[in-house]
């Protein structure tokens, strides 16, 4: 994912956080990301939390998953092997 892969992506993620609680992104066909694709995602991370909002990571390669550990923001972001593990986690969590 680069600039131009980032900008679309993050276009359709602002206008999804404006009408659901949680949004989660598919990483599985994303092969490699440039820093605009990490600044992208941690901009997005923080939109969603600004509005109350929930944004998780599925489906990323080891490469992906390795760059999330080398620059820390595997830290900050909530990442799944799969989509279906990040909607599987709700339904375990404890109501409140």
């Amino acid at each position: 994912m680069y600039r131009d892969e980032a900008l679309i992506l993050a276009r359709v993620v602002k206008a999804t956080l404006g009408d659901s609680q949680e949004v989660i992104i598919d990483l599985g066909g994303v092969l490699d990301m440039d820093s605009a694709g990490l600044g992208e995602l941690v901009f997005l991370h923080m939109a969603a939390e600004d509005q109350g909002r929930r944004l998780k990571l599925a489906g990323a390669n080891v490469q992906v998953s390795e760059l999330f550990e080398l620059t820390r923001l595997s830290s900050i972001f909530q990442t799944f092997p799969s989509v279906a593990d990040a909607l599987a986690e709700d339904e375990l969590a404890e109501p409140v």
